[in-house]
């Protein structure tokens, strides 16, 4: 069975913005990019989107911290998760 991690990317702001890319980066340095058809995207105030990463490209499950670019080149970032905390914890 895969398994994925979803990042859920919402605007938090006042005006529009415009996500071209978007991914995670592992504790080791590694990118992970998504490829979505949906780039560019444009989120109003309080809109969000969804992308999933599949963990086998995570192998082996390590801290990851989501991110998002906007079109003026801004790096959005989450704080790091543990996966394999979360993972073990889901599987409760």
């Amino acid at each position: 069975m895969e398994e994925f991690v979803d990042v859920n990317v919402i605007n938090c702001g006042r005006r529009q913005i415009s996500i071209v890319s978007a991914g995670i980066t592992r504790s080791d340095g590694k990118e992970i990019i998504v490829e979505s058809a949906k780039f560019p995207l444009q989120l109003t105030e309080g809109m969000g989107e969804d992308f999933a990463i599949n963990l086998r490209l995570i192998h082996p499950l390590q801290s990851v911290r989501a991110w998002v670019r906007d079109a003026s080149g801004k790096l959005h970032q989450s704080q790091s998760v543990d996966l394999v905390q979360l993972r073990d914890k889901a599987h409760r």
